[in-house]
């Protein structure tokens, strides 16, 4: 199965960089080291908004037999996800996440549509 949302991406002409804040590390889970977060400040390129463009974050869950058995079994999708996640998946906040981190997305725009 695959999941998929879109989020906008910062806009390359008037990115910036920006201190990570308290709140973001919890809502992320973050321990250790903070990389960079970046933002757009607005420019002519991108009519203001600090957006150009979108991009798709997604999440794969792939029906392993372990999977199936829950899933037949009518289990709730937090244990489904649980192992999915325990067999590898990672989801689609931990995808935004890593977008964040490669200065694609805000994790204001992650937290949005996840």
């Amino acid at each position: 199965f695959v999941g998929q949302r879109l989020v906008r991406v910062v806009c390359p002409m008037c990115k910036e960089p920006r201190p990570c804040d308290t709140d973001l590390r919890e809502e992320f889970q973050i321990t250790g080291e903070v990389p960079q977060i970046f933002y757009g400040k607005g420019c002519k390129s991108c009519k203001g908004t600090g957006f150009k463009g979108r991009t798709a974050i997604y999440e794969f869950l792939l029906v392993t037999d372990e999977v199936k058995e829950l899933i037949l079994k009518r289990s709730s999708s937090q244990e489904i996800a649980k192992l999915a996640i325990a067999q590898g998946m990672r989801s689609m906040r931990q995808d935004g996440w890593l977008k964040v981190t490669r200065g694609i997305t805000t994790p204001e725009e992650v937290i949005r549509v996840t």
